[in-house]
């Protein structure tokens, strides 16, 4: 600070003393704050069309003595983001049986999708269907043999039968397995006391014709 002399001195007056008086201050200047760099943009929000992304800042040095600091930490900017992704499919399953058991037919396979696809990418089929023909043939299955039935002669070779039943039918193919077998019965003149061809009768040994010519008795 300063003053100025009001009265010089005169004669031997003494001299006026200082004008100027200094002390020790400090001075405060205002300074604005300084910002980073700002940071790469995020990835869109979006995987297929429009969406949003962000970039952010932080204060690298703050204001100082009332100083501005304007601007903001975070910026958003609009994006489009078309990432076409075709859809994650499983493995096959195997194929159905043929539709028909004994020709021309169709059999089925099939897949899921495990993961959908994105955006613009694709998906394939999930179901195939293609020609077969069946092949099944399979005889049938027989139950046991029955018994021998009665020897329908009683004087001469005679057949007697048995039979079975089917337990389970042939498949594309006819039974090849017989239902029915014979076989011969007996023996000529089996226990029969006498033989008679073209109405003449003649008896066994140990026994002799009747007069009726037709009997025989011991």
């Amino acid at each position: 600070r300063t003053r100025p002399i009001l009265t010089q001195p005169a004669c031997n007056g003494a001299k006026c003393a200082a004008l100027t008086n200094s002390r020790a201050c400090s001075i405060c200047c205002p300074t604005s704050c300084t910002w980073s760099p700002w940071s790469a943009w995020s990835t869109c929000s979006a995987s297929c069309g429009a969406g949003v992304r962000d970039r952010f800042r932080k204060i690298d040095k703050k204001q100082t003595c009332g100083g501005s600091c304007t601007g903001s930490k975070s910026d958003k900017d609009g994006c489009f983001s078309y990432n076409d992704t075709d859809c994650t499919l499983s493995q096959w399953s195997a194929f159905t049986a043929c539709s028909d058991d004994c020709g021309p037919g169709t059999k089925t396979r099939t897949r899921s999708v495990i993961k959908p696809a994105t955006c613009k990418g694709k998906c394939f089929d999930t179901s195939e269907t293609v020609s077969c023909t069946g092949n099944s043939h399979r005889d049938c299955t027989m139950g046991p043999w029955l018994s021998w039935s009665s020897c329908l002669e009683k004087c001469k070779v005679g057949i007697q039968t048995s039979t079975r039943a089917i337990s389970s039918p042939a498949v594309c193919m006819l039974c090849t397995k017989p239902q029915t077998r014979q076989q011969p019965c007996g023996l000529a003149n089996n226990g029969c006391q006498h033989i008679c061809s073209n109405g003449a009768c003649s008896c066994n040994p140990g026994y002799t014709l009747r007069s009726d010519g037709k009997t025989c008795t011991k």
